[in-house]
């Protein structure tokens, strides 16, 4: 089957709009040919205006079409070749451009769930020597040879790692993600240090998926919101070479992240916060979002990235964009008409 040459060069039209640099592709189903469960795709093109990306693999071994090339930066848009016995067009949208990896499936594949999907369910461990609680979530129809995107949910001050108290991702995510939930020791993270006890529960907490189910340890996430924020970034700094990406809503800087602190490397980041926040200020939040910024070499100048009111940075490092969603209005609250779904479109595309 070919693919629709009108099609095909209106996508092109499009991200040549946005393109400033090259990103990656819009995901491990999205890239430039075929979708991957779990065999690696094949590349898109390098730049805007590039050459076709090149054949991937679909689940059942035929060999997808390259696509076009996916314009770069934070808004540019890949279309994928075809794939999956016959193939299809990819989704527009996300970072497209370089090849997503191929995905790293855990010691976990293949071992059959020790607990129901699509609910969240309640698990302890020993932590730092004590016994510390989280929760977990796996999607509906959970198939235990899928290396899945794990998302790592961290609650506010007063909440706990049950779903009332998060962003609730899982709406969004819906088939494509694991959730962990930590739960805090006291009302909150102790999220102000270097050296937090909660850190070590974020690696345990990972061994624990990692050995359980079937977890794409190249991409896994850190969301919150408010204290959860805070603690999101603290993760992207000190496990930068883990987590792939954080997400955040009304965070800030904590003392120690400062320019020249030891972060662990490169991290993608979307921030939303309110400018009339009360509690965690909207100054504290452009700080955060400045140190990033930094670290991965963003420009100045942004553009619009749905859904509104968020904006993406240009020139970012090849495969580390920033978004920042800053809303009027709304004070010290969740979002959940905003945050989910900014959330998930954000990781989705790694």
């Amino acid at each position: 089957m070919q693919v629709n040459r009108a099609l095909l060069q209106l996508a092109a039209c499009i991200a040549a709009m946005a393109c400033t640099s090259a990103g990656r592709s819009p995901g491990a189903n999205t890239g430039g040919g075929g979708r991957v469960q779990p065999s690696a795709a094949g590349s898109a093109g390098d730049s805007c205006g590039g050459t076709a990306g090149s054949a991937g693999s679909s689940p059942a071994g035929a060999t997808g079409a390259g696509g076009t090339a996916g314009a770069g930066g934070a808004l540019g848009t890949g279309v994928a070749g075809s794939g999956e016995a016959g193939g299809m067009v990819g989704a527009l949208g996300g970072n497209g451009g370089g090849a997503s990896p191929a995905p790293q499936p855990s010691a976990g594949c293949g071992m059959t769930a020790p607990e129901t999907p699509a609910q969240f369910v309640k698990h302890s461990l020993i932590s730092s020597g004590v016994s510390r609680d989280f929760y977990t979530y796996l999607p509906a129809n959970y198939d235990k040879q899928k290396p899945y995107r794990t998302i790592f949910a961290f609650h506010p001050c007063g909440g706990s790692g049950s779903p009332s108290s998060n962003v609730p991702i899982q709406n969004e995510s819906k088939q494509d993600a694991i959730i962990i939930a930590p739960q805090s020791k006291g009302s909150c993270y102790e999220n102000q240090i270097r050296n937090s006890p909660d850190v070590i529960l974020f690696d345990d907490t990972l061994k624990y998926a990692e050995a359980n189910y079937c977890v794409d340890q190249s991409r896994v996430f850190a969301m919150g919101y408010s204290a959860g924020s805070w603690m999101s970034i603290i993760l992207g700094c000190e496990r930068g070479g883990t987590v792939r990406a954080h997400a955040q809503v009304s965070g800030g800087l904590p003392m120690f992240i400062r320019p020249g602190a030891d972060c662990r490397g490169n991290v993608a980041a979307l921030f939303i916060h309110d400018t009339l926040d009360p509690t965690n200020t909207y100054n504290g939040g452009v700080a955060a979002r400045d140190r990033v910024l930094r670290v991965d070499r963003c420009g100045s100048d942004t553009m619009p990235w749905a859904p509104a009111p968020c904006q993406a940075y240009q020139g970012c490092k090849a495969g580390f964009p920033v978004v920042w969603c800053a809303t009027t209005g709304n004070g010290h609250d969740r979002q959940d008409s905003l945050a989910p779904a900014a959330i998930w479109k954000f990781f989705s595309q790694f």
